[in-house]
């Protein structure tokens, strides 16, 4: 009876309008306050806003990715007779002075065969010109065919030096492409115990291999 009285007591003091539009304006600061948090824990349900279970999805995307390149890579090792097999990938390495970026790359998967060491550990943040040659070949999707790395000693010392100090005695390249085309990386394959001239059906095989990692590695973004 007192809230009713003291209504009609304010309304008769500052009219039924203003009284009238107070009452909405609380009303609906009520019904904000109640449907508000309900619409949003059915948004974040819906978009699943959950950051730590958005982490482990992604930890658990790129863990699988993983583990079906390197099948793929010890597939390719197996069918061409190879003794190393890895990828490379293309990154940003920082910025200049002068906010340019610098173009680096990645060993970022390596499988050997029995008995050959592992070189993956100092192969981390290269700078692209290490590789020159390769990346210019692979940006006009040429590939690098190296049945003999002692052709390279007169044609480029830096690519001759790299593959002699891994004592690989034939090299095989073929670039990682985008959705768009645009080189991501490249895989290879090193002959380490003697000279190998590949055959079509083996070179065939190295471009399947450089598509199906494509694909994977552009799912994984």
């Amino acid at each position: 009876m007192e809230s009713v009285e003291g209504l009609l007591a304010l309304m008769k003091e500052y009219g039924s309008g203003l009284v009238m539009l107070v009452i909405l304006v609380i009303l609906l600061n009520k019904v904000i306050d109640v449907i508000i948090p309900y619409f949003l824990k059915i948004v974040y349900k819906l978009i699943d806003k959950d950051p730590q279970k958005t982490y482990k999805a992604d930890y658990a995307n790129k863990l699988v990715t993983a583990g079906l390149i390197d099948d793929i890579l010890g597939l390719l090792l197996h069918s061409s007779g190879a003794d190393r097999a890895y990828i490379f990938e293309y990154h940003n390495g920082g910025k200049s002075i002068n906010n340019v970026n610098f173009q680096k790359l990645s060993n970022t998967h390596e499988v050997v065969n029995r008995g050959i060491s592992t070189t993956i550990q100092g192969l981390q943040n290269l700078p692209v010109g290490m590789f020159a040659r390769i990346s210019r070949m692979i940006a006009k999707h040429e590939k690098v065919l190296v049945a003999d790395v002692c052709d390279l000693k007169d044609v480029d010392e830096s690519l001759h030096y790299f593959c002699m100090d891994r004592k690989a005695k034939s090299l095989y390249i073929h670039g990682i492409y985008d959705a768009h085309d645009l080189p991501i990386g490249f895989v290879g394959i090193e002959y380490l115990k003697q000279n190998h001239e590949m055959s079509r059906d083996e070179l065939d095989e190295l471009q399947s291999c450089a598509d199906k990692i494509g694909g994977l590695l552009m799912g994984n973004k």
